[in-house]
C-alpha cells in the first residue's frame, strides 16, 4: 500500500469504527483515534494536478475534525464518504476507499435512525453509488428506490437508477429513468448515459452527439471531462474513427496531463498503427500512476502478441492477484475474471463458470450474453452460443465482437 497521508496536528481524533457514543478522553486515547481514523493514500505526482491535491488534503483534515469533535455529525460524514469516492475513482484503488466509503454512509444512516431527511437521501444515494461501483447491481436498484422515495426530483438519482437498471438489463427502464434525469439536469452525467444508452441501441452516431453534448456541459481540467472525453474516445476507436479517437486523447492530455485512462486509449491506437514499443512503453507509464486492471490486461495482451511468455505468466498473475484483492473487498468480479479465463487464461470451462453465476444475476444483460455467446461459440456449442447471441442482438446494439458471432451464426 502506498504511502498513507497524515493530515494536520495531532488532535482528538476516533476510529469510524468506534462507538458513537465514546470520545477520546485523555492523551493516549487521542493518539489511538489519530492512528486509527481512515486516511488518504498519497496521490502519485502525475494525479495532483496543482491545488487539487492539496485542496483535497485540506477538506479531508476539515471532515475529520468535525467528525472527531462532534460524535453525531452527519454532514461531514457524507461529505467525507464522497471525497472517498472520487479518490477510489481518481487513484484506482477501489479495494482501499469503497469500504471507508460505505462505512461513512452507513455511520451516517445510523445516526440518522430513519428520519426522512436531505441527509438520509445523500446518503442512501451515496451508498447506492458505491455498490454500483462494486457491481452489486440489485442492491444499488434497491437502496436507489428508498433514496428515490424521500426526495424525486433530485437528477443523480436519476442516474443510479438508470445505471443499477442498464447492468440488470432492463433497459426499458433506464430509458424512462435517463430521460427523467436529462429533464431535471441536461449536464456531463445526464448526457453521458444517454450516449450509452443510444449506443447500446445502435444508434452510435447519436450516442457520439450526446457525449459531445456531455463534455461540452462541462469544465476543462476536471476528472469528470477528461473521463468523458476518454468515452468518446473509445467511442470513435470502436468505430474505426482513429484519427477522431486520436484527437480528442490529445485534448484530454493538454487539459489534465499524464491522465492515466487517456494514456492507455493512446496505447490503444499506437497497437492499431503497429506500434507496439510505443504502446507498452504507454501502458507501463498508466500502470506506475494508478493500479488499474484494464491497464495490466492490455500490456499482457501485447506480450502474448510477442510470444514473451515468461512476462506474459506473470503479468497474468498480477491481474489475478489484482482481482482477488478487489473481490475480498467486496467487489463483484465474475465478469471480468470470466472474460479474463476466456481470453488470456485459455479455460474457457472456468469462464463459463463464472459467466452463469453473473448470469442468474442478470439474464438479461447484454455484455453477459454475449460473453455466454462467446464462451459457448468457443466450445463448439452452437445452439446454447446462438441463446445467447439472440439475447445480446434484442436492442440492435452494434458491437464487433457481437456482429462476428452474428455473421459466424448466421444470425
Amino acid at each position: 500500500m502506498k504511502h498513507l497521508i497524515f493530515i494536520g496536528l495531532l488532535s482528538i481524533l476516533c476510529s469510524c469504527n468506534q462507538n458513537l457514543d465514546t470520545n477520546p478522553s485523555n492523551a493516549q486515547d487521542w493518539t489511538t483515534a489519530y492512528t486509527d481514523f481512515p486516511k488518504l493514500i498519497d496521490r502519485h505526482e502525475a494525479l495532483q494536478y496543482g491545488k487539487e491535491w492539496e485542496n483535497i488534503q485540506s477538506e479531508y483534515g476539515s471532515y475529520r475534525d468535525q467528525i472527531i469533535h462532534q460524535q453525531d455529525e452527519v454532514q461531514a460524514r457524507i461529505k467525507l464518504a464522497e471525497l472517498f469516492c472520487n479518490e477510489a475513482k481518481i487513484t484506482g484503488e477501489h479495494p482501499y476507499y469503497y469500504p471507508l466509503a460505505l462505512a461513512q454512509y452507513d455511520s451516517a444512516l445510523a445516526i440518522l435512525n430513519g428520519k426522512e431527511t436531505d441527509e438520509t437521501f445523500r446518503s442512501l444515494s451515496g451508498k447506492a453509488s458505491v455498490f454500483l461501483s462494486l457491481h452489486h447491481f440489485e442492491d444499488a436498484l434497491q437502496i436507489g428506490k428508498k433514496a428515490l422515495a424521500l426526495n424525486a426530483h433530485n437528477a443523480n438519482i436519476y442516474g443510479i437508477l438508470t445505471d443499477a437498471n442498464v447492468e440488470l438489463g432492463n433497459y426499458t427502464e433506464a430509458i424512462t429513468y435517463a430521460d427523467k434525469m436529462v429533464s431535471i439536469r441536461p449536464d456531463i452525467r445526464s448526457y453521458s448515459r444517454i450516449s450509452y444508452l443510444r449506443e447500446l441501441h445502435g444508434m452510435t452516431p447519436e450516442a457520439i452527439d450526446a457525449m459531445k453534448l456531455a463534455i461540452q456541459s462541462s469544465y476543462p481540467g476536471t476528472e469528470d471531462r477528461a473521463w468523458a472525453m476518454v468515452t468518446l474516445a473509445h467511442l470513435l476507436y470502436d468505430n474505426q474513427a482513429f484519427q477522431e479517437s486520436q484527437n480528442v486523447v490529445d485534448r484530454i492530455l493538454s487539459e489534465r496531463p499524464l491522465y492515466p485512462f487517456a494514456l492507455e486509449i493512446k496505447a490503444m491506437l499506437e497497437i492499431q498503427k503497429g506500434n507496439q514499443e510505443e504502446a507498452e512503453a504507454l501502458l507501463k507509464q498508466a500502470i506506475s500512476i494508478i493500479p488499474e486492471v484494464s491497464f495490466q490486461i492490455q500490456l499482457a495482451e501485447i506480450y502474448k502478441s510477442q510470444h514473451r511468455d515468461i512476462e506474459f505468466n506473470n503479468a497474468l498473475q498480477s491481474i489475478y492477484e489484482m482481482m482477488k484483492e478487489d473481490s475480498d473487498k467486496g467487489h463483484n468480479m465474475n465478469l471480468e475474471l470470466a472474460q479474463l479465463y476466456l481470453d488470456l487464461g485459455n479455460e474457457p470451462q472456468k469462464a463459463l463458470e463464472l459467466a452463469l453465476k453473473e448470469y442468474q444475476v442478470r439474464p438479461q444483460n447484454i455484455m453477459v450474453n454475449l460473453l455466454l455467446s462467446k464462451i459457448y461459440l468457443k466450445q463448439s456449442k452452437i445452439e446454447n452460443s446462438k441463446k445467447h447471441a439472440i439475447v445480446a442482438s434484442a436492442t440492435n446494439f452494434e458491437h464487433q465482437e457481437l456482429k462476428s458471432i452474428q455473421n459466424e451464426l448466421r444470425l
